[in-house]
């Protein structure tokens, strides 16, 4: 027979017993500041009156109100306490009977097996021995069946004690750190208040807020307030990093939307805080492809292509987000509404180079949705160990027909997002990559908008035109910077530089040899029949051995062929 080997009774009480007179003398202790605490507030009247004396009551209020949690996380530790000492008694009382059973079946078994052994009984005795067998087998099934329940409840009373009691632990901790970190922690702190209005909330003051305060702050609202802030990253980052790693988690947990935005926070926290973004907007997309799906059908044709447009729109988007949540995938900021998307590609961890992406007109979320947008950016940082890239699209971009508000022939418009992209590039460096070197590239509009960000005070080791459109009147070579351009073949953006119209619209300053540009081949002729072809095919994933090789090399910190 083989025997269960655990105890269910194993085990002395004077530890638990000793934890829980522990606990309840730091029960009473609470209990005493608690009753201290009304007292002072029935006498509030004593001391002050008119404002100062509801000031003094609110005060006490707010303390008396976390100092209950704490008088009941201390009530449920006691009870969880002696809930165990109760089934432990109840355990140890019933088996007691049951492994004296199980040591007369072990004795009983030796003598069996004695007799067993023996030529010289009778057919009587024989049967008598049998039926003794047959009893003892019978008995040490029982025996196991009841100490595999009573381990089984010992193992049940043991989990369910230390569950208890970590949650206490932990409300009591939770309790703890709030009052250390809100300036609550006593009645004539000279901490200031915690201010809780986004418009005029301060990065000390998101340091103090607690989980359940960020939880009260809209998105929209954390969203406003990470813009603001992100004015001066520097200090974001010195912020981000004196936080402990408690602080920074709450954060992320608790404010994505504010700290997946806030320039000048760590690339990879900034990424784990737009994963939970990520994970949101993936929920509210997937409850609204369920509306649409219920809907009545529609005699309409418009109705119903319409509703099948947004259906497919929200499915691609989750294709995308689902890819963000899970890992796959890296955002370093994504902003919906604002139409701001940033893709990181590469460990911030080992990072030895930077390579900045900015795409060209009428760049969108779809771009990204289905991999084209990041395409080249992707397939060339992969070739190169050690690079940490950024696909960027800050902001709403660029568009083609000249009668939109956002024609990327407006300088205003490049300018604008340049200034944007200046901003995030500072944020960036602030974190601790700025000594890294950084080669940028700028499709067609996405040069002025690369280029626009330099003159807002953005610096790159290297600048290399993909059919850039070229550069508003107000930038000038860094001289610290080396440019390259290539553009395809009878490229149709070709008679769209150097336009001068002394005016918001237009490009005068091509990037060429005159402008300090080292012009390239790019190994793309471009059709007559189609000259867009090579126009988007230059910055794609398929775009020519030349230009990926001249982008690799650069990251190597070599200088292109041809160059």
């Amino acid at each position: 027979m083989s025997w269960p080997q655990d105890d269910p009774g194993a085990g002395a009480f004077e530890g638990l017993r000793e934890f829980t007179q522990s606990l309840h003398k730091q029960r009473e202790a609470v209990q005493s500041i608690s009753a201290t605490l009304r007292t002072a507030r029935s006498q509030r009247y004593d001391v002050w009156t008119g404002t100062a004396a509801e000031a003094w009551s609110t005060k006490l209020s707010k303390l008396d109100k976390t100092v209950a949690p704490l008088d009941d996380a201390f009530q449920q530790m006691i009870q969880a306490s002696n809930a165990y000492e109760d089934a432990v008694v109840a355990i140890k009382t019933e088996v007691g009977p049951v492994l004296e059973l199980k040591d007369w079946a072990q004795r009983e078994r030796q003598l069996l097996n004695k007799n067993t052994d023996r030529t010289d009984l009778s057919e009587q005795a024989i049967e008598e021995v049998q039926a003794r067998a047959a009893t003892l087998r019978r008995t040490e099934n029982e025996v196991e069946r009841r100490l595999l329940e009573l381990a089984k409840r010992r193992r049940e009373a043991d989990s369910d004690a230390e569950q208890r009691i970590r949650s206490s632990h932990a409300t009591i901790t939770q309790i703890r750190q709030a009052l250390k970190s809100d300036g609550r922690a006593s009645i004539g702190s000279k901490r200031l208040p915690v201010e809780k209005n986004p418009k005029k909330m301060t990065l000390a003051d998101l340091r103090r807020l607690t989980a359940d305060q960020l939880d009260d702050l809209p998105p929209a609202e954390l969203r406003e307030l990470a813009n603001r802030l992100s004015n001066n990253p520097e200090a974001a980052a010195e912020w981000w990093d004196r936080l402990t790693p408690e602080q920074q988690e709450r954060l992320i947990k608790h404010a994505p939307e504010l700290i997946g935005l806030l320039d000048g926070v760590a690339p990879d926290a900034r990424v784990a805080a737009n994963k939970e973004v990520a994970a949101g907007q993936y929920e509210a997309n997937e409850e609204r492809i369920r509306e649409l799906e219920k809907l009545p059908y529609s005699l309409d044709i418009g109705t119903r292509t319409g509703r099948q447009g947004e259906i497919d729109a929200l499915k691609l988007e989750n294709s995308y987000l689902k890819k963000a949540k899970n890992g796959e995938i890296q955002l370093y900021t994504y902003d919906r509404g604002a139409d701001r998307l940033v893709e990181m590609i590469g460990d911030p961890q080992t990072a030895t180079q930077q390579f900045t992406f900015i795409p060209g007109t009428d760049s969108n979320f779809s771009g990204f949705f289905n991999g084209t947008t990041q395409g080249l950016a992707s397939r060339v940082a992969e070739s190169v160990p050690g690079t940490l890239a950024f696909v960027c699209k800050d902001g709403p971009y660029p568009k083609f027909p000249p009668w939109d508000d956002r024609f990327t022939g407006s300088a205003s418009v490049t300018a604008e997002l340049g200034q944007r992209q200046a901003r995030l590039q500072a944020g960036i460096d602030a974190a601790g990559y700025g000594a890294l070197p950084n080669t940028a590239v700028g499709h067609s509009a996405g040069l002025a908008i690369l280029t626009s960000s330099e003159t807002a005070g953005a610096g790159y080791d290297n600048v290399v035109s993909l059919s850039g459109i070229g550069m508003n009147d107000q930038w000038s070579p860094n001289p610290g910077t080396s440019y390259y351009d290539y553009t395809t073949e009878r490229d149709f953006i070709l008679p769209l530089r150097g336009i001068d119209t002394g005016g918001d619209w237009g490009y005068p300053l091509e990037p060429n040899r005159e402008n300090g540009f080292t012009v390239l081949d790019s190994g793309i002729e471009t059709k007559w029949t189609n000259p867009f072809g090579g126009h988007s095919q230059i910055a794609s994933e398929d775009s020519s051995t030349q230009v990926r090789d001249g982008l690799a090399d650069l990251l190597r910190g070599m200088r292109p062929a041809g160059a």
